[in-house]
């Protein structure tokens, strides 16, 4: 089941470039043409890890930056697809076949998006459909799978402790064009919230709170125009806080420090969950936002200038780089 990947390591120094970059510390790993490379942000050297010619994408780094993540190619009818976990350090590699042909398991047709959880998990997702896509937990040493679930693709949203994922799903085959109501899942097959109305939507995807303990989506009724605020708990206690009948389309809701702020008409709100109102979110609220705001846009900034770097030293393509801002981005 595991193959090995012969590891080569080239030095070579690149320091104006580094210089140029004005990079915080991290490194960023990339493909350039099949093989893996990985560059101190600070100076150094650059560092070619891989020389097997086999074909290679999806790099992601773990939270602790010591491993590197990545697809490889399987080949024709061996498995849906076959994944690497580098020890960054040690350079050992050790890959894994992900749902070999002789399993026949019925999910997923490709794998799409790879990420890790934490430093023994990786998530990935791939479409079903082109409505559902199936979401899955691996054992990062030995590919196991431990959990999973299916939901509208583009909604998977994992919690910030990385223990649990929340989606959004339609009915099943042959529900009624009557009461065509969209739910919200936790995890597998933990039934959330439905909305109460046959003809319930869902505007958002699910947004969680800092504390990983609830998540909130926007309701829309399309029969009564109404549209609702719901909080829901990982103990499935729910809050429905009614909007004002002006609101339109779109309204971005958004944690701040465990409260839960509304963007709609050109104004902020604080979502009052025990009031069950929206009132004003005051300067702490307002101060925490802007904290918020400046922290995200220095990790863009960082994440700009390392991917920059990369393509200047011969990535070819975004998909294929991985960042490790140990100041700015604990995970991705």
């Amino acid at each position: 089941m595991c193959a090995k990947v012969v590891l080569f390591i080239l030095s070579v120094t690149y320091a104006p470039w580094l210089a140029a970059a004005e990079n915080p510390s991290g490194r960023v790993a990339f493909i350039r043409g099949r093989e893996v490379f990985m560059a101190d942000l600070r100076g150094g050297s650059l560092t070619q890890l891989t020389q097997d010619g086999l074909d290679k994408r999806d790099l992601r780094w773990s939270p602790d930056g010591r491993r590197l993540a990545f697809a490889l190619k399987a080949g024709r009818g061996e498995a849906l697809g076959r994944l690497a976990v580098m020890e960054v350090e040690s350079r050992k590699t050790h890959s894994f076949l992900y749902r070999p042909a002789s399993a026949s398991v019925v999910g997923m047709n490709f794998i799409g998006e790879l990420f890790w959880l934490d430093v023994r998990r990786i998530a990935i997702t791939g479409g079903i459909n082109p409505n559902n896509c199936e979401y899955v937990v691996l054992d990062a040493g030995t590919g196991e799978e431990l959990t999973g679930a299916v939901g509208l693709c583009g909604s998977f949203s994992v919690s910030p402790d990385g223990q649990h994922v929340a989606y959004t799903c339609a009915p099943g085959v042959g529900a009624p064009e009557t009461d065509w109501r969209q739910c919200v899942e936790f995890d597998r097959e933990v039934r959330a919230y439905t909305p109460p109305s046959p003809r319930g939507r869902l505007l958002t995807d699910p947004v969680w709170s800092g504390d990983s303990s609830r998540i909130a989506v926007l309701e829309h009724d399309l029969q009564t125009t109404a549209k609702t605020v719901v909080i829901v708990s990982l103990d499935r206690q729910i809050t429905r806080i009614p909007l004002p009948a002006t609101f339109q389309v779109p309204m971005e809701l958004r944690w701040v420090e465990n409260r839960l702020t509304l963007r709609a008409e050109g104004t902020t709100f604080l979502v009052d969950s025990a009031a069950k109102a929206l009132r004003s979110p005051g300067l702490d609220v307002e101060e925490a936002m802007q904290r918020q705001d400046r922290a995200k846009e220095e990790q863009r900034a960082a994440r700009r200038r390392a991917i920059g770097l990369a393509l200047k030293l011969g990535a070819t393509r975004e998909e294929d780089i991985g960042v490790y801002l140990p100041e700015t981005d604990p995970g991705q």
